[in-house]
């Protein structure tokens, strides 16, 4: 496989093109994602593909964390798009998120209670003004890409690391990563909504 440098170099430049994307209409499952919950989506995009070619896998590509007001669902993720002048951790509502994605799946931690929810509420706060990450830089503090940014919201919020990385100045922590924590099970997996135009991860 190539060097994680080529790839950095690869994804960067993908993510700072622009691609289209249509509206589609969604029915939000209010009653059954909470705040802290992990959504995976894996969209048709060459950035999404390429993200599954680096993995050697083929599950998912991008993810941010859900957080809930009564019946809304915002995603809080790190996005680069410039067409939209998003660059860095943003907000976006659920049926935003999920509009163009062929499938998602939802992840909760086995052992979330109030008050870790008020601790990942307070890191999500926290680290909202940070850039995205386009060199994937591990060591960066002021710039996240979407799995970092999920990576150390969690890690502030429970003071130890759910997912087991073994951090190292080369590293790339990838949706692959994420997904293999058994600190974590299924709460809602299926096909979403489908679109055959091309748009960012």
């Amino acid at each position: 496989m190539e060097s994680p440098t080529i790839w950095k170099i690869i994804i960067s430049v993908l993510l700072l093109s622009s691609f289209g994307c249509i509206a589609k209409t969604c029915d939000p499952p209010k009653n059954l994602i909470k705040s802290g919950d992990l959504i995976y989506r894996y969209e048709n995009s060459l950035v999404s593909d390429l993200v599954l070619k680096y993995q050697g896998e083929k599950s998912y590509s991008h993810v941010g964390i859900a957080v809930t007001h009564g019946p809304q669902i915002k995603v809080i993720h790190s996005l680069l798009n410039l067409d939209e002048g998003i660059d860095g951790v943003t907000s976006q509502d659920y049926c935003g998120y999920i509009k163009d994605a062929l499938r998602i799946e939802v992840k909760r931690l086995k052992k979330i209670n109030g008050g870790i929810q008020n601790r990942l509420l307070n890191s999500i706060e926290t680290n909202q003004n940070k850039k995205f990450n386009r060199t994937f830089d591990f060591n960066s503090q002021d710039s996240v890409y979407c799995t970092q940014y999920v990576w150390m919201v969690y890690k502030d919020a429970l003071h130890a690391d759910p997912f087991k990385l073994k951090p190292n100045s080369n590293l790339i922590i990838t949706v692959r990563d994420l997904l293999a924590s058994n600190a974590f099970y299924t709460v809602l997996k299926s096909p979403a909504n489908t679109s055959s135009n091309k748009k960012a991860h």
